[in-house]
């Protein structure tokens, strides 16, 4: 949530590193206790300068605790400001069993489902220079040097981040991201493994992430549900015989054992003439995932009937 915000308020392109950020000797104080506490940090040192971009390299490669504090602070002045900005955004999320309590969401009223952290995962990944922060291997800074990504997942059966965590009252955790294709097709994989237990957590979260993505990949398929030009019906004037109707394009989704879909015809005004390949209404394809509208098209050209077609209608009615 702290990079989320962070870019969000500071948005950054690629290529651009944002504003220096001067390290005080209280940010020294806090990484020296979070140090000493075990915590995830970032080797920082008084009047050291960091970009944004870099305390965010710093927050997001090795999961820099401290940096979490600093940005919060240079943020919106405080850190209890910043969280406070946090949980609003949790709400509008609809994060609804979210709470944070620090910036780096290690203190025990630091609360979150694998459901609401996917809500995230959603947004974050939708900003580009986040994406392009997560693929990184490696950066280096000015005082810590050289730091490594601790996602050691990172590249294996198309992974591309999102974010590591682990404490031992809530064990490893992963939110991850993992590209892939069926046929043509680019999806992206999003999935967050919470809680996961024993001599070590994080490894054994980064290990069972990979039997996930292995599971969705084997179960998930590219299915064409309309095809162009397929005939879907008909349509009929009482002075003409029935008229095929047909989809003016084709329509592929991605399909899983148990997902429905929901149809329905839209109907387009009528008004004669009608030119052959007109499109006269929609097919709406829905669900609670996406919705999607297929042009109907007539196959032939309705003129306008004559006075005796009309009579005929008149007559046989």
């Amino acid at each position: 949530m702290t990079a989320y915000l962070i870019l969000k308020n500071h948005p950054l392109h690629l290529g651009q590193n944002g504003p220096d950020i001067t390290i005080t000797k209280n940010d020294v104080k806090i990484y020296k206790k979070d140090l000493k506490n075990q915590q995830s940090v970032l080797k920082i040192a008084a009047n050291e300068k960091l970009s944004e971009k870099q305390l965010l390299e710093g927050l997001l490669l090795p999961s820099g605790n401290d940096c979490a504090t600093v940005l919060a602070k240079w943020d919106d002045g405080t850190v209890k400001a910043f969280v406070n900005k946090m949980n609003k955004m949790a709400k509008l999320l609809n994060m609804n069993h979210t709470h944070y309590a620090d910036p780096a969401g290690v203190r025990l009223y630091t609360v979150s489902t694998a459901n609401d952290q996917l809500k995230l995962a959603q947004k974050v990944m939708q900003i580009r220079e986040f994406r392009y922060l997560l693929s990184k291997p490696q950066a280096t800074l000015p005082v810590a040097g050289t730091v490594y990504n601790v996602d050691y997942d990172l590249g294996k059966d198309g992974i591309v981040g999102i974010k590591t965590g682990s404490m031992p009252q809530s064990g490893g955790d992963f939110v991850f991201a993992s590209n892939q294709y069926l046929k043509w097709k680019h999806i992206l994989i999003l999935g967050a493994l919470l809680g996961e237990y024993g001599e070590r957590p994080l490894m054994d979260a980064l290990k069972s992430t990979i039997k996930i993505i292995n599971q969705v990949k084997n179960n998930i398929h590219l299915s064409q549900l309309f095809k162009k030009d397929q005939k879907i019906g008909y349509v009929k004037f009482e002075w003409l015989k029935p008229i095929p109707l047909i989809t003016g394009s084709s329509f592929y989704t991605i399909t899983w054992p148990g997902i429905n879909y929901n149809i329905k015809f839209e109907k387009n005004p009528i008004m004669l003439p009608i030119k052959k390949g007109s499109i006269i209404g929609y097919i709406d394809v829905y669900n609670k995932f996406f919705t999607k509208k297929i042009p109907v098209r007539i196959a032939g050209m309705v003129k306008k009937p004559t006075l005796i077609e009309r009579l005929k209608s008149i007559l046989r009615i």
